[in-house]
């Protein structure tokens, strides 16, 4: 007992001052301890990366989606998104059964993407009988294959293009949100309606569903007084104008990130800058090659090529301009206006002859068909129709009822006096033969033989490009795999590349009229 301020503290009052002190100094810990697990639980929330479709949580493989938290980069596993999304994932190429696992194609609802490993483009085609066309896309990177599971992974543009899909990184909540088509347009139908449209977009109208991908609703005005607008225009995502309503139609091309602007039965090409690219007065229109910037132009049932300010490239007086890929299945054709990344095939009073891409002639129009449609009824393997040789870039013609072959400089490689051509077909690998007098002949080999400076010259352009073009030759967009199925040995390469070196356009020419690329019976006989 003690005295303060006067008054008697007993040693009891002294106690419970410690007491007290130690309860505070307990809760203080405890708190700490609480904030601790809760930091720690958030930390382990957001250290475990969580995928969002449409605003629902999906659960994910290990391994499907790799984010690099420094620069938020996703790598993305083809075939288990394409799984996660309810899309089918092939092993191979599309069109062409094989399960090798170096390539895939992705189908979601009416179109393919394909993807290459080691390569930076991608191929996406309609799945529809009557079109046989593929676009492709720079991804910026490559599609890598992971050794450790041999699954392909591609980057954040190519998973949007690939399954045409919106997809975003949070990296405070580490969240992969991801946005389908079909959502997207369901929720910009309500907003639209809100903003005093109709977005009425059939499931059909692949192209213009596609717009919205890229910020992009193809809208009317919304009825009044019982009366429609039949009338198109464009506005964005924040409900600002982009093209005004005064269109028949409009069509977004996903390719060109342009629009096809159709008014009283006319087509032309428009901007989503609002520019008139090329004026509303065609009866149709096709992208010809994108990088170039040139389209088919038809005009009074004739075609032509015009670039985007409008200007002919080649004058609007074929009956043709390109050909019917689906003729040549198994040659690959990327493109069917531009075959090999260099020539335009053309047509006009039945005659066929060949176009470089300023529309220069190559070869004139007097060849009776392009490509070989017929089969060696003579070989025991299935024979396939064929209009190029890619590794050569050379391309089957026919005249005065003989075929011959040609490359794209339109160099005489071997002369019109074929029976036929074809290629077989193992393994995905093309060989490409010829029939002269009855007598099959390897072309790799006869041209390897016969022609060495001319297929070198072809061959070195071709890796000088670096395989950039267009890609009409699938063996460029997976990484040059050698489409003629090693037709050329080794040492045919090393003698090729032993060869002192280019020649000029007056040696080629005399090369043409020297014979030396003629098939002479008696000089083959002596070959074969």
């Amino acid at each position: 007992m003690h005295i303060s301020n006067g008054r008697m503290v007993t040693g009891n009052k002294k106690r419970t001052n410690g007491i007290s002190k130690i309860l505070v100094a307990g809760i203080i810990v405890c708190t700490i301890m609480i904030i601790g697990i809760v930091v720690l639980m958030v930390y382990m929330q957001t250290s475990v990366l969580k995928v969002y479709v449409d605003g629902q949580a999906k659960s994910i493989k290990d391994g499907m989606i790799i984010v690099d938290q420094e620069t938020g980069k996703m790598s993305i596993s083809l075939e288990d998104f394409a799984k996660m999304l309810g899309y089918q994932y092939n092993n191979g190429e599309y069109n062409i059964i094989s399960e090798e696992k170096d390539k895939c194609y992705i189908q979601t609802n009416g179109e393919t993407a394909s993807f290459f490993a080691n390569s930076n483009i991608i191929y996406k085609s309609p799945i529809t009988k009557e079109r046989n066309i593929y676009e492709y896309y720079d991804l910026g990177d490559i599609v890598r294959k992971d050794e450790s599971n041999g699954k392909l992974y591609t980057n954040e543009k190519g998973a949007e293009l690939g399954y045409d899909i919106n997809i975003e990184y949070d990296s405070k909540k580490n969240s992969v949100y991801v946005y389908t088509l079909p959502y997207l347009v369901e929720y910009y139908k309500t907003e639209a309606t809100k903003w005093g449209y109709e977005y009425d977009i059939d499931e059909d109208d692949l192209e213009n569903r596609k717009a919205l991908l890229y910020g992009f609703m193809v809208i009317k005005k919304a009825e009044e007084s019982g009366t429609k607008s039949e009338k198109v225009g464009v506005i964005n995502t924040k409900n600002e104008e982009v093209l005004g309503i005064k269109y028949d139609k409009l069509v977004f091309n996903e390719n060109t990130n342009e629009f096809f602007a159709y008014d009283d039965s006319k087509v032309g090409l428009v901007s989503i800058e609002g520019n008139v690219l090329i004026p509303i007065k065609y009866e149709d229109i096709q992208v010809l090659d994108k990088d170039l910037e040139l389209y088919v132009v038809t005009s009074d049932r004739k075609k032509g090529v015009a670039n985007k300010k409008g200007e002919y490239v080649m004058y609007v007086e074929y009956d043709e301009i390109g050909i019917k890929s689906s003729d040549f299945a198994n040659d690959r054709i990327v493109n069917p206006y531009l075959l090999m990344g260099e020539v335009i095939p053309a047509q006009k009073n039945q005659k066929w002859g060949l176009f470089d891409k300023k529309g220069n002639q190559i070869l004139p129009i007097e060849f009776e068909e392009i490509g070989c449609n017929g089969a060696n009824t003579k070989n025991s393997e299935t024979t396939n129709s064929l209009l190029i040789i890619p590794n050569y870039k050379a391309i089957v013609l026919k005249k005065n009822d003989k075929y011959g072959i040609y490359n794209t400089k339109g160099v005489e490689l071997v002369q019109c006096a074929l029976d036929s051509a074809y290629s077989t077909s193992k393994g995905g690998v093309n060989t490409y033969y010829m029939v002269y007098n009855g007598q099959v002949m390897n072309i790799a080999e006869y041209l390897n033989k016969f022609m060495p400076e001319a297929t070198k010259q072809q061959t070195d352009e071709q890796q000088g490009e670096g395989q950039q073009n267009s890609g009409e030759q699938t063996d460029g967009q997976q990484g040059g795999e050698q489409q003629n199925g090693g037709e050329q040995t080794d040492e045919q390469q090393g003698g090729e590349q032993q060869n002192s070196g280019e020649q000029t356009d007056e040696q080629q020419g005399g090369e043409q009229q020297n014979g030396g690329d003629q098939i002479d019976e008696q000089q083959y006989d002596e070959e074969y």
